[in-house]
């Protein structure tokens, strides 16, 4: 598992030296946070230009977990269509169909 870990690093960092720059999403935890982040980066996905929206890398911890797994299904360059999915799945989210 280390060497994997290590190989995937070394990947990245080959793939981000031959870039200008380097865009990563850190994205917290908390549920209801998870829920704000995902109006957030629908505003930022309809505003910003595809430069400064696309990232390489997207990480994320509990609810920001959930939001990073639904962003990275989609290829960069997709961020709009991505922010959609997200606020969807939100918007869709309720207490009586996640504990059920």
């Amino acid at each position: 598992m280390a060497k994997f870990a290590t190989a995937f690093a070394l990947a990245l960092i080959a793939q981000v030296a031959q870039a200008e720059k380097c865009y990563v999403l850190a994205l917290s935890s908390g549920e209801e946070s998870a829920a704000y982040q995902a109006g957030v980066i629908k505003g930022l996905a309809e505003t910003l230009d595809m430069e400064n929206r696309s990232y390489d890398a997207i990480s994320g911890v509990q609810g920001g977990a959930v939001n990073a797994v639904l962003l990275s299904a989609y290829e960069k360059g997709d961020e709009v269509a991505a922010a959609d999915r997200l606020k969807t799945f939100w918007d869709n989210a309720t207490n009586s169909t996640l504990f059920q």
